[in-house]
């Protein structure tokens, strides 16, 4: 105690040095720490409340958004919500090509300074301007949604790099985000402007399985969880056809990519300005076998399409890639590597932490060269646990061996 203060103090000493290791979950789900919280404070004997519960953080934050977009409507704004919505038979569908057109064509800028961190801009600012953060970005795509006679929610939510609940500390460090929320029939649909190339039937990654503050505006308050989206919904399946030509491989590939995979090669894809560019990254996202792989005839479908998968073929070659002795040719048909993002040291301390779950197929048909047969192939491999399964299976079949590879990572955090 001093004249005008009372003093709380905690140390912590002889703590080991954290050693950073690689897709580590936040630090704060990892080592402890203290959160001071004032939730209320007395004066000349009268108690003062301030974020006892979530309910007043929500009076707080509904505070500070309550009197944004009060003015007149921008007219540009109203016509382009007319034209985005004309002919669409549903309010899903409105909503559909509001939320796309949002993510295309408003620019994610982030603004922390001063109460920048909480308050929106207004509509017409970041209309005109194209840019904005989390919050502009979901005010205003819930003034289009209001234009268009629906009825969206503002949300607040924290990344997965924030472990706290509303109920443990309901304070601003809770969360560090915004999106909006719309209820249609039994589903909330969680829109998240800032995330390109997000189908409306997921959230973006970065809020699976977090809770949502969804504002109610004067009438208060929900909270509601994020679903975790399932592998199945996040696949890479290639299918080729390979055939050898000396000890190189000679194929053909047809890859197809759904959900957060889809979007992460789009969020790529979309820097890269010249044909060539294009195959190099392909080249290094793609590589079967080892790094001689070279791709040829290139061709996408649906390339940056929301509601359809990418389909990629193309053509390729392998230098190299089969061991052959005398009248012997051995080849390895497990042509991709993926498995190896889950290999960790035997002395990883901290869980791995992991973007989504995933699903990934291989079918790879080769055609056995003329006057060879087959001699031995492996025994097929089966594993599956809570958190993985991969199975790995050849058969024979005439003139050609086929494998195929499954793996589903079926968590978070591993």
């Amino acid at each position: 105690e001093n004249k005008k203060n009372n003093i709380y103090t905690w140390e912590a000493k002889n703590i080991d040095e954290f050693d950073f290791e690689e897709n580590s979950p936040s630090y704060k789900s990892i080592l402890p720490h203290i959160i001071p919280r004032i939730s209320s404070y007395k004066v000349d004997g009268k108690q003062t409340f301030l974020l006892n519960d979530v309910s007043q953080l929500y009076e707080w934050y509904y505070s500070l958004v309550k009197d944004i977009n009060t003015g007149e409507d921008n007219k540009e704004l109203i016509g382009l919500v007319n034209d985005l919505t004309r002919g669409k038979t549903n309010d899903l569908e409105k909503v559909r090509a509001l939320y796309y057109w949002a993510q295309e064509n408003i620019k994610y800028i982030a603004f922390e300074y001063a109460l920048g961190g909480f308050v929106p801009r207004e509509t017409d600012e970041v209309f005109i301007k194209k840019y904005g953060d989390c919050k502009d970005n979901s005010s205003l795509l819930y003034k289009m949604l209001e234009i268009a006679g629906i009825k969206g929610n503002l949300t607040w939510i924290g990344t997965r790099s924030i472990p706290y609940s509303y109920s443990d500390v309901p304070t601003p460090i809770v969360d560090n985000h915004m999106i909006l929320t719309f209820e249609y029939g039994d589903k909330t649909y969680y829109l998240d402007a800032t995330g390109r190339y997000t189908s409306i039937d997921t959230p973006t990654s970065f809020i699976q399985g977090k809770e949502a503050l969804v504002g109610k505006e004067y009438e208060g308050f929900d909270i509601k969880v994020v679903p975790i989206i399932e592998p199945n919904l996040n696949t890479y399946k290639d299918s080729s056809i390979i055939e050898l030509v000396g000890n190189n491989i000679k194929g053909k590939s047809t890859t197809e990519i759904s959900g957060y995979i889809k979007s992460d090669y789009f969020y790529d894809l979309e820097k890269i300005n010249s044909e060539t560019k294009t195959e190099a990254y392909y080249n290094s996202m793609f590589e079967k076998g080892n790094n001689s792989f070279l791709i040829e005839n290139l061709i996408e479908n649906n390339k940056y399409e929301y509601d359809k998968n990418l389909i990629v073929n193309y053509a390729f070659n392998i230098s190299n890639y089969a061991k052959v002795l005398d009248n012997e040719v051995f080849i390895n048909l497990n042509l991709s590597k993926r498995l190896l993002k889950l290999k960790t040291e035997e002395n990883r301390k901290v869980p791995v932490e992991f973007e989504y779950k995933d699903y990934y197929q291989y079918q790879t048909i080769l055609k056995i060269p003329e006057g060879y047969s087959a001699q031995y192939i492996p025994k097929n491999i089966d594993m599956n646990n809570e958190y993985v399964s991969c199975s790995i299976h050849y058969s024979l079949k005439e003139d050609e061996i086929q494998y195929q590879h499954t793996f589903t990572l079926n968590t978070l955090s591993l």
